[in-house]
């Protein structure tokens, strides 16, 4: 709980960088800090944004969006919260055509 209001007056304050990044400028198996999740209307329609502690926001795909409702949500921010690690990219269902950008969530036991 005291890490969730800490993540809440962490963005009432703006301390979050407001930035928007590319998953390309992530690291490869870097574990990142979501302090926030939300959807976004874009022009290309609704979008799930992560917050990533000190690093900025990024947009999800679309395939996360369509299955991330707020039960999941929720319980990817309870306790200490949950960490976004980029896994770089990969052939989509086996096109070669398409490459895809795969991530993985992974709950916080502990602080670091």
């Amino acid at each position: 709980m005291a890490d969730q209001l800490l993540n809440l007056n962490k963005i009432a304050a703006c301390e979050y960088t407001d930035t928007y990044v590319s998953a390309n400028d992530l690291e490869v198996n870097k574990k990142y800090k979501i302090i926030n999740l939300t959807k976004a209307n874009t022009q290309h329609g609704v979008m799930m944004v992560a917050y990533l502690d000190n690093v900025g926001k990024v947009f999800l795909p679309k395939r996360l969006t369509a299955v991330m409702n707020d039960t999941i949500i929720t319980t990817l921010m309870e306790g200490l919260g949950s960490y976004l690690i980029y896994m770089g990219r990969k052939q989509a269902n086996g096109n070669q055509e398409h490459d895809a950008h795969i991530f993985n969530f992974e709950r916080i036991i502990h602080e670091d």
